[in-house]
């Protein structure tokens, strides 16, 4: 403390001799600028655009099957070598995956989002690692009836994902055709999957996925008025425009795929 007193006492000495001194000799004494650090420069905000071409992938399982798997399930199903050549492609071609909230904005990257319906135990225990390993996000859209179910995830592995480079989306609560409900049938499919996917995972649902690709004008506006800002479809293509949010089109990634296949279609 007594050092520091000291230290503090001569450099007031020596900027006053120098002053007295400048003084005595008619020179122009040196001014003391003082500037505050740098700041850092906001970032430029995104720019929007109308229409976009960014391919969404759509997934259900990733596993190995075997003899068991049914016809369906096959046609469902990448196995684990091949979705892990596909992500590599992805992130050794410069591909950046973005989430649903960012289709329309533009991007300098080759972009694309992944999505997965339904909500497996694969998603987490095969596709999860893959994507960790090559850096890449997802959407995965829950049937809320099945979580903690038999091959499905339970609410604290679907809090996991979210808490990782994951968003959550619904899928309604038992997977039903939506445009052969009533409509207050399709507002307790809809909505409550919402509310409870958000109560468990702490953040705000976003995204809707129709089941088996099913909806018509009044599921789309009942979709609208649960509070989401968009839905995907199982339409084949890439064109999707930002005023039509609740018809997003994706490309179904199939067990059958070869990774030229896969290649052709993430590049149309």
């Amino acid at each position: 403390m007594k050092i520091t007193s000291a230290l503090s006492i001569i450099i007031v000495a020596l900027i006053s001799i120098v002053f007295v001194s400048c003084k005595i000799q008619n020179i122009k004494a040196p001014e003391l600028k003082f500037t505050s650090a740098p700041t850092a420069s906001p970032e430029p905000p995104k720019e929007t655009i109308e229409s976009t071409s960014y391919p969404i992938l759509m997934y259900h399982h990733v596993k190995n099957c075997d003899e068991n798997c049914d016809d369906i399930e096959q046609g469902l199903s990448v196995s684990n070598s091949d979705f892990e050549a596909q992500m590599k492609y992805l992130s050794d071609n410069g591909y950046k995956t973005i989430f649903l909230d960012d289709l329309f904005y533009k991007s300098d990257a080759k972009t694309l989002a992944l999505t997965f319906d339904d909500g497996y135990l694969d998603n987490l225990s095969e596709a999860a690692p893959i994507l960790k390993k090559y850096n890449l996000s997802a959407t995965l859209f829950v049937i809320c009836d099945s979580v903690g179910t038999d091959r499905y995830l339970n609410w604290e592995q679907i809090k996991q994902l979210s808490d990782q480079n994951w968003q959550i989306g619904a899928h309604t609560k038992t997977h039903p055709n939506l445009t052969t409900l009533s409509k207050e049938d399709m507002e307790d499919q809809i909505a409550s999957c919402k509310t409870e996917i958000e109560k468990n995972i702490g953040k705000p649902v976003k995204f809707f996925s129709y089941p088996a690709g099913k909806f018509d004008d009044t599921v789309i506006s009942v979709v609208k008025d649960s509070g989401f800002s968009g839905a995907v479809t199982t339409v084949s293509g890439t064109k999707n425009n930002k005023n039509n949010p609740f018809e997003l089109k994706r490309l179904r990634i199939n067990g059958s795929d070869s990774l030229d296949g896969f290649i052709y279609k993430v590049s149309e």
